[in-house]
């Protein structure tokens, strides 16, 4: 320490390797000890200075009062703990056959005088949250009496011990955990504002001076650094007894530090007692407070030393930022450096706390707050909407029911909306117009976000819907659907070319097998359609012509040897019939008598012939368009084709069939057509709108350069 003497140096070294959540009890006389330990340290404090022990000091040696023997009355069960000044045990009070707490004292005179201090200023103290002191006496340890208190024994645990715990424990539920510990706190206070009626602060209030019993039951523990306030009256005003400050600590008779380092109030961490007082303990109600908001003790050094040196200059890490705003308010007035700044009693907090807990704290704070938020005028930068949007978050979590809240967040939110738009900011509009809950000021927001992008769209030149690249591509898939339309009419009509095809070579087949192959050598010999053999034939043909109707020619046929070409043996229309009755022969009314030569001669006709395999062939003349099949006779014994048999089926039953692939195709087709021209044109519109995007996005970058870098709360 800068500017320290060896002898403050020397306290200070003590004090780095004491704990900071250990109670410092005395810096006195001869000695400095920690409750934990005792250590006692070669220092002297006078009037507020340091000196070493080789300075001479007068000391006034006090006495205790005469004890009586009560070795009779008490049975020592077990230790249960032990303290600076001596040892708690566990105790049978033999005349009431009772369990009590017995509190022994050190053998020392200055310890015993400093328990007797303890136990008178306990015994002034008769309240529920106190323990309660039965007696004072002697219990012989060996030859010398050792002075004992019995007091109400107590079963529980340390409150500290139990936030430990709780604060370990996952999930943490904050709010859960204040609603069970804030109670605990308002019943300490309320020991403390007894004690503060009777001019009595405690000076180490922290949870480990808590037990909280197996029922509930809140106790406020060790008085062993209490101090009496002379100028507070200690007895009830009807009482005319005075206290004997010899039996007492007072600020005269006390000293400093003394307190839990992690816990104490500024002026505790000071040497000097004359700046304690009831602000002193008003600080360390909110330290408590501090650790049950936080979770930490407000001073957190490493030792002893450097939480005193924090505690000196008040150096305090805020809480969370979501810590409810009163008890946020509170620990700032609590905690303050300046005494004058905090409350003037602990009851003072106890209405803070009770009214937080009961929510008409939270609510009027709510209401100040949203009263606020309606009086303001209209906000017009992001900076204010953020501030305001924090204030009524605020509120909310104050009061969540809070009234005034929804028509402070539609207003707030419909400024957003507004200021956002003025920047060109439409994406941030729309968000904030989304989450109006009011339907017609929500759907009057989102008219007013949409009608400025329209505005800024139309301001903007649009692109071109049609460039010669999309047009070249619509134009290759109009080509390539009327291709594939007119490949499926020609497969279509090669599908039903084949059924007829397959049925020509059928009937042709089983039409040879019937013919008789001598009667057709009769029939080229003699000629005569009148002869028996020309009747077979004639009859078998016609009998496959009148099964089959659409049947139009059929036929028998050699080669012509002589001229080439094909002569007509047996015809199912041998004769000249004017069948349509126009007084005329048309060509397909001529009959083919045998002998007669026949007017076609193509190569399927030579090939079936040669080869003896059916054949077929589409054939168009004057009449019209046929399927001719033609199968070979053969002669039985030398296995040689002597002649054709022929049927010519006209191609008019698959006429219809044609027609609807025709119109089914073509529909089809144009359907396809209007489709994929309609989509290539929405897909066009669309990447114009993607542009006029983008064109938009770029806009607002460059106009709405506030936005950036700056932090917007939306609420």
């Amino acid at each position: 320490m800068a500017g320290s003497s060896p002898d403050d140096t020397k306290i200070f070294d003590f004090m780095e390797s004491l704990d900071p959540g250990k109670t410092i009890k005395s810096i006195e006389g001869t000695a400095i000890r920690d409750a934990s330990s005792g250590h006692i340290a070669d220092t002297v404090q006078v009037q507020g200075g340091i000196v070493p022990p080789a300075h001479s000091i007068h000391v006034q040696v006090e006495t205790g009062p005469d004890l009586r023997d009560c070795d009779e009355d008490y049975r020592l069960v077990r230790v249960i703990g032990k303290g600076g000044q001596g040892e708690i045990w566990e105790a049978n009070q033999v005349m009431l056959d009772r369990t009590v707490a017995v509190k022994r004292a050190h053998a020392d005179t200055r310890a015993q005088m400093d328990f007797f201090k303890e136990a008178f200023t306990s015994a002034q103290l008769d309240h529920p949250n106190i323990v309660p002191v039965y007696e004072m006496g002697q219990i012989h340890a060996g030859e010398a009496g050792v002075p004992f208190i019995a007091m109400k024994r107590v079963w529980g645990k340390s409150w500290h011990s139990i936030i430990k715990a709780e604060l370990a424990a996952q999930p943490f539920d904050r709010d859960r955990f204040l609603a069970k510990h804030l109670p605990i706190l308002i019943q300490v206070i309320n020991a403390v504002a007894y004690a503060h009626a009777k001019g009595i602060i405690h000076r180490d209030l922290k949870p480990g001076q808590v037990m909280i019993g197996n029922y509930g039951e809140t106790y406020l523990l060790d008085w062993g650094l209490a101090i009496y306030l002379l100028d507070k009256d200690p007895a009830p005003p009807s009482s005319a007894r005075s206290i004997d400050v010899s039996r007492v600590v007072t600020l005269e008779s006390a000293t400093n530090p003394a307190g839990t380092p992690s816990y104490m109030a500024p002026e505790q961490a000071r040497f000097g007692t004359s700046q304690l007082g009831i602000h002193t303990d008003v600080y360390l109600i909110g330290a408590i407070l501090y650790e049950l908001v936080v979770g930490l003790a407000p001073h957190r050094g490493s030792s002893a030393a450097e939480s005193i040196q924090l505690a000196q200059q008040n150096i305090i890490p805020p809480p969370p930022e979501d810590t409810p705003p009163e008890l946020k308010d509170l620990l700032r007035r609590c905690l303050a450096t300046n005494p004058v700044e905090r409350p003037g009693a602990v009851t003072e907090i106890r209405t803070v706390l009770e009214s937080y807990l009961s929510g008409a704290g939270r609510k009027t704070a709510s209401l100040k707050i949203t009263s606020a938020l309606k009086a303001d005028v209209e906000y017009t930068t992001y900076d204010e909407l953020s501030d305001a949007s924090r204030h009524l978050a605020e509120a909310m979590q104050l009061w969540p029911e809070n009234p005034e809240a929804p028509e402070c967040r539609e207003r707030i939110l419909g400024n957003f909306v507004r200021v956002a738009l003025g920047k060109k900011d439409f994406l941030l509009a729309q968000l904030q117009a989304d989450r109006v809950r009011n339907h017609g000021l929500a759907e009057k927001l989102r008219q007013e976000v949409d009608g400025a992008r329209e505005e800024a769209a139309r301001a903007l030149r649009k692109p071109p819907l049609f460039t010669a690249m999309r047009v070249a591509v619509m134009a290759a898939t109009w080509v390539l659907i009327c291709v594939a339309v007119i490949a499926i009419l020609a497969a279509s009509r090669n599908v039903l070319l084949k059924e007829v095809t397959d049925r020509v070579k059928s009937i042709v087949t089983l039409a040879a097998k019937s013919v008789d192959p001598a009667d057709l050598e009769a029939v080229g010999r003699d000629r005569q359609i009148y002869s028996l053999e020309f009747q077979k034939v004639f009859n078998r043909l016609s009998a496959f012509r009148r099964a089959n109707s659409d049947i139009r020619f059929a036929y028998t046929l050699r080669p012509d040897e002589t001229n080439g070409g094909w002569t007509t043996l047996v015809d199912c229309d041998p004769l000249d019939l004017d069948l349509n009755r126009n007084n005329r022969l048309d060509a397909d009314e001529r009959g083919n008598p045998p002998g007669t030569r026949h007017r076609k001669d193509i190569a399927e006709m030579k090939e079936a012939f040669s080869t003896g395999q059916v054949t077929s062939a589409e054939v168009s003349d004057k009449s019209g368009t046929y399927v001719s099949g033609f199968a070979p006779v053969i002669e039985t014994r030398s296995r040689k084709s002597i002649a054709l048999v022929g049927v010519d089926v006209k191609l008019d039953s698959i006429g219809s069939k044609m027609t609807l692939v025709r119109v089914a195709a073509l529909a089809g087709g144009a359907m396809l057509l209007v489709l994929v021209t309609a989509m290539f044109v929405a897909f066009f519109i669309s990447l114009r709108a993607l542009a006029i995007v983008k064109m938009l996005e770029a806009e607002i970058q460059k106009q709405n350069s506030e936005v950036r870098g700056k932090n917007i709360y939306l609420g």
